[in-house]
């Protein structure tokens, strides 16, 4: 049972809530009932804690969407005095970009477990917010990768896999009795997967980026032993993830502007016309009198040279 308690103190009384998961959907009886004194604990599907937006079924969509508001929000507020700002240069915006917005966008990811549909609206936010600064437009018509080369940034995406490599890197190094390294070196002792399309885990999460980044799995631990080395491994892997991202998104440019470029299709026939039968069927309000409405008739219809 996977069960997290959240206390709030408030006018000196004590609200608690219990966020269950969906275990207990599997069993027809009810899920237990607790109490703090005389006072029931409620259940609810979702609640903040530490920043954090913990649901039942453990899914990132409202947590992407609470990052997303938030780093909204901040940049709302900085925008006339800074992102719209022509006296600062974009150098200048881009620093404060980053220090602010960005981090606000990316509370707390070295532990998602991002899939492709949680990474769109996080990037789509991020080109919003660069057209904004380099005061671009959409009927620019301008690529995502020019955009974040003028603005000296990789895409969301690198951005991401660069939290999530470096903390991997923290955890590896962490004294063996520390929590996220013995959570992370964990596994059940007991019980197995389900029959079909299973949910992915952050160690599957893990791999899927070693594997972008060309770092090698098997010499994970001795490149992350060492700061210096783990760090310098993570940058070139991660040159070598934005360079293909680029290619891939050029490649896609160009295969679309030669599709919309190509001359429609045109298809002549050259067998003769095929007559074609239509029939029609005449109902009266009284369907068991043998009058002339109720026969089918068909009609065979040539088609005409016009």
């Amino acid at each position: 049972m996977c069960m997290l308690v959240r206390i709030q103190k408030h006018q000196n009384f004590r609200f608690s809530k219990l966020v269950f998961s969906d275990i207990f959907e599997s069993y027809s009886s009810p899920p237990p009932t607790f109490y703090i004194s005389v006072d029931q604990l409620g259940l609810t599907e979702h609640f903040t804690y530490l920043g954090s937006i913990i649901t039942s079924r453990c899914v990132l969509t409202a947590e992407i969407q609470h990052c997303v508001n938030l780093a909204s929000a901040s940049f709302g507020r900085l925008s006339n005095r800074v992102f719209t700002n022509r006296d600062l240069s974009a150098r200048t915006k881009m620093a404060v970009y980053n220090a602010i917005c960005v981090s606000t966008l990316l509370y707390a990811c070295e532990g998602w477990t991002p899939y492709c549909r949680h990474i769109r609206p996080l990037e789509a936010f991020h080109i919003w917010c660069l057209q904004t600064i380099l005061h671009v437009h959409w009927w620019d018509k301008i690529p995502h990768a020019e955009i974040c080369r003028r603005a000296g940034t990789p895409c969301l995406e690198t951005i991401l896999l660069r939290r999530q490599l470096r903390w991997l890197g923290n955890v590896i190094r962490m004294p063996g009795n520390r929590l996220p390294c013995r959570l992370f070196y964990s596994e059940f002792s007991c019980g197995r997967r389900s029959v079909g399309g299973q949910k992915k885990r952050f160690k599957d999460h893990i791999k899927s980026s070693l594997s972008k980044c060309a770092i090698p799995c098997d010499r994970l631990e001795e490149l992350a032993g060492d700061r210096e080395e783990w760090h310098a491994v993570c940058d070139k892997g991660l040159a070598t993830f934005e360079q293909q991202h680029i290619d891939v998104a050029v490649a896609n440019g160009m295969r679309g502007h030669q599709q919309r470029n190509q001359p429609p299709r045109t298809t002549t026939c050259t067998d003769p016309p095929v007559p074609y039968v239509a029939v029609f069927a005449l109902r009266t309000e009284e369907p068991h009198a043998p009058t002339q409405g109720n026969a089918l008739s068909s009609v065979i219809v040539e088609p005409t040279d016009s």
